[in-house]
């Protein structure tokens, strides 16, 4: 069979089987839902198949990819079913949503389409629920043009899920200078990470984000892609990136192509360090944190009182030690979030609970190795010394930016920072890629100081919710914690030294 046909044949029956299940789970009358949702589907996997081409016949990678894809539209379809029933009795639950950004920007897109509104009153200000405008005016548009008479929420899942996947190509095309393990780890990371299945399968500006970001990566570092391809999607990608969220987008923006300048033979051929590039980078984030230093600080205030309102053992935290405490500690304590031991213990419904548990581990797992990505970065030498230096403080300073912004929010604290999740794919696939090949002891370190805190407000959760334990006070808490991480990075230092000399010739 020729490739195209087998292309249009499969894109059919995978857009039949699609809108069929959307459909089912749709309380609106079939002609209404299943035509439209068709051709959405169609066009859907008619874009993803053909991309699939892209990888060069690569299976273990499209098995990959594949499996993900089914895996997030089967999610995103059983939790839209599922919360109505399952979640908590509150109107974005009610209506099968997670986030309730995305129930009230999603509500106001069918508002539009049923109100027969223009779109472009999407960027104005009688629709409030999208400050940026871009998804509230796509997901308009995706109802008018397929579904005008119903409002089929799951099809902007299905489109939200695609345009990730397709990301998934173009990023792993993105990294065909790295090696397999490298870019087996990094696809891993950026498919199946808990957060970013989670809004992967909701109607959030996150999914579309990275996934334009990861379409851009791979469009500048794939050079075997003809120029005028290049040029003219790296502009439509940019353009719907900055549509959607302009100041995370440029964040995005100029992240891929610093990536990209580092990359370049010429740049790296001409450049025997990377001061000129730190220079840059850091004015870059001067000009950032001016432009939005006034939105950042209103926002972060807001939400650090609304976290504190929402929690009794932070007002009595704030009524204990000050006021003036809060917003370092919530930033520091946002960094945490999700809390493992708090996702264990803290009573919830058991969906809400198997989430935060899901979402807690996968932060648990990888904190300890984004540290000890700093360590890698200093084992580098040269040019590849300051690369990896100069991303390891970017994701750094975004960390601290999102946790700041989001005042220690359970949800949009992490939301924001996993915008950035290709470049943590980056560090973190090569990082876990130099521990493999050198089992450097300071892994162990990060590891084992993050078992101490995880241990001590376990007991601390635990003694809230049960008082089998007595209960310490918390600064006492947080000194211990201090202290016994400070004796195993002791120990640390030991180790070094004994490297140092082992390294240099002498015993």
């Amino acid at each position: 069979m020729d490739k195209r046909v087998k292309l249009l044949v499969s894109s059919f029956f995978i857009g039949v089987l699609l809108s069929l299940i959307v459909t089912a789970v749709t309380p609106y009358p079939f002609h209404s839902v299943f035509w439209g949702s068709f051709g959405l589907a169609f066009l859907l996997s008619l874009a993803f198949f053909y991309s699939l081409k892209f990888l060069d016949g690569r299976k273990f990678f499209i098995i990959l990819i594949l499996s993900a894809t089914i895996f997030r539209v089967g999610c995103g379809v059983m939790l839209t079913k599922m919360l109505p029933n399952w979640g908590y009795d509150e109107e974005t639950y009610k209506n099968g949503y997670i986030f309730r950004d995305a129930y009230q920007r999603d509500g106001q897109a069918w508002q539009i389409v049923s109100g027969n509104y223009p779109i472009f009153l999407a960027f104005t200000e009688e629709f409030v629920s999208d400050q940026y405008g871009g998804l509230l005016a796509f997901s308009a548009l995706i109802y008018k043009i397929f579904t005008p008479q119903a409002h089929v929420q799951t099809n902007i899942i299905l489109v939200a899920v695609l345009v990730y996947m397709i990301g998934a190509i173009w990023f792993l095309r993105g990294l065909k200078d790295s090696g397999e393990p490298v870019q087996k780890f990094a696809l891993i990371l950026y498919l199946f990470f808990p957060d970013a299945i989670l809004l992967g399968v909701s109607q959030m500006r996150e999914p579309f984000l990275i996934g334009f970001s990861a379409i851009l990566f791979g469009l500048l570092l794939d050079y075997s892609i003809s120029k005028k391809v290049r040029i003219v999607g790296s502009i439509l990608v940019i353009v719907c990136s900055l549509l959607i969220s302009y100041k995370i987008g440029i964040f995005l923006v100029g992240g891929v192509f610093l990536w990209y300048f580092l990359h370049h033979s010429a740049v790296r051929s001409k450049m025997n360090s990377s001061r000129y590039i730190f220079i840059g980078l850091v004015l870059f984030i001067l000009i950032a944190i001016v432009f939005n230093s006034r939105w950042l600080n209103w926002a972060g205030y807001y939400d650090s009182y609304l976290t504190v309102q929402g929690s009794g053992w932070l007002q009595s935290i704030s009524a204990k030690y000050g006021n003036e405490f809060m917003k370092p500690f919530l930033t520091i304590y946002g960094i945490l979030r999700p809390v493992l031991p708090a996702t264990l213990f803290e009573p919830s419904l058991a969906v809400t609970q198997i989430i935060s548990i899901v979402r807690a581990l996968g932060w648990a797992l990888i904190f300890p190795l984004y540290l000890f990505g700093f360590v890698f970065a200093l084992r580098q030498k040269g040019f590849e010394r300051g690369k990896w230096i100069i991303f390891w403080g970017l994701l750094l300073f975004w960390i601290i930016v999102s946790s700041y912004r989001a005042g220690g929010d359970m949800w949009d604290n992490p939301r924001y920072r996993y915008s950035l999740l290709i470049f943590f794919a980056l560090m973190l696939s090569n990082t876990w890629d130099y521990w493999r090949k050198s089992k450097d002891h300071w892994m162990v370190v990060f590891y084992i100081s993050e078992g101490i805190y995880l241990l001590f407000f376990s007991q601390w959760y635990i003694s809230r919710y049960t008082n089998i334990f007595g209960k310490l006070d918390f600064l006492v808490m947080i000194g211990l914690i201090a202290g016994l991480i400070g004796i195993v990075f002791v120990f640390g230092l030991i180790f070094e030294r004994k490297r140092f000399l082992k390294l240099n010739g002498r015993n």
